[in-house]
């Protein structure tokens, strides 16, 4: 979970990058640096460059569609499994308590026929 928030934050955090023609098309071999950005901010900073042809946009455009619907399919992914993460605790808590009598109820009744049964 941490880490699905994470990656809201730090997609938040890089949303205002944007990419300098200038320095993008120096064959110097300067990199913009790697932890300045999130693969969707990325992306969209790329679709703002004047690109070569509409079908590179349209693969950018589906990419960051994709990216960002996988991001928040997560959120109920992860509701869903803390749901049945709390039902399965409280199904165990259930289940030991009633044996747990369930026992009790056993030692009881072996305990008053073997006083029984004794000569």
């Amino acid at each position: 979970m941490a880490a699905l928030i994470y990656s809201f934050v730090y997609d938040d955090i890089t949303a205002g990058n944007t990419i300098s023609l200038a320095r993008a098309s120096q064959e110097i071999g300067q990199h913009y640096a790697e932890h300045n950005w999130a693969p969707a901010t990325w992306f969209s900073a790329v679709l703002a460059l004047p690109l070569a042809s509409q079908s590179d946009r349209d693969v950018i455009t589906s990419h960051i569609h994709v990216m960002k619907a996988s991001k928040w399919m997560l959120v109920p992914i992860y509701i869903i499994a803390f749901a049945v993460m709390v039902a399965g605790v409280l199904g165990f808590l259930q289940n030991r308590r009633a044996r747990r009598a369930s026992d009790e109820r056993w030692l009881q009744n072996s305990r008053g026929q073997g006083a029984k049964g004794v000569i």
